[in-house]
């Protein structure tokens, strides 16, 4: 795994904030899920075989110091300790999440991400920023296993979305969604021009 010496230099002087979830890392019985929420992010995807199996004490450090969306996962995995450890790194302030989220949940640049409270979300899930998953007619969402979600996308009420699912960017989704399907929004299209009436548009 290489890395630059400014990569390397960041860390060492991050050394003091990072130490104590370090420690936590070690001591939580959640670490097997870390791990996994670690092993999907894109910058430790190609890890080799022998460094997966280890700690992963370094790719740790790395997305903590500089991925701060990971600090949120990392949080939910830690418990209660999280409130304390939140003062050395702080969390993403604009992200909330559910804490029924399975191992390698990857969140992206997922600045004004919503996953209301009650939300249950699979295995490997992956978000982009600005989603909104929240309560709607008939409750929230349930998530499956392997569902990529991108950026801007809304999901609301007691809907099922399946396995091996991809959500595309802006997409709208109220209603259940089988496994195995990718779900897109339509175009954007004018619907007002002055002089023209709706009707006369294309």
């Amino acid at each position: 795994m290489s890395m630059s010496l400014g990569t390397v230099l960041l860390i060492v002087l991050n050394t003091p904030r990072i130490f104590l979830h370090i420690i936590c890392y070690i001591c939580t019985k959640n670490r097997q899920i870390i791990k996994q929420d670690l092993l999907v992010r894109p910058a430790h995807r190609f890890l080799t075989p022998k460094l997966k199996d280890g700690l992963l004490l370094w790719p740790l450090c790395l997305s903590l110091v500089k991925e701060p969306e990971f600090r949120n996962v990392f949080y939910l995995r830690i418990g209660f300790l999280r409130h304390f450890l939140n003062l050395l790194l702080p969390k993403v302030a604009s992200m909330r999440l559910s804490r029924s989220i399975g191992p390698g949940f990857c969140p992206v640049h997922s600045y004004s991400t919503i996953v209301n409270g009650a939300t249950r979300i699979g295995q490997n899930c992956t978000i982009l920023q600005n989603v909104t998953i929240g309560i709607g007619k008939g409750g929230v969402p349930t998530i499956g296993n392997n569902v990529n979600i991108g950026a801007g996308a809304i999901i609301l009420g007691g809907i099922t979305i399946g396995n091996n699912v991809r959500i595309g960017a802006g997409a709208i989704v109220v209603e259940d969604v089988p496994d195995n399907c990718t779900v897109i929004c339509e175009k954007a299209r004018i619907i007002y021009k002055p002089g023209q009436t709706v009707s006369s548009i294309s």
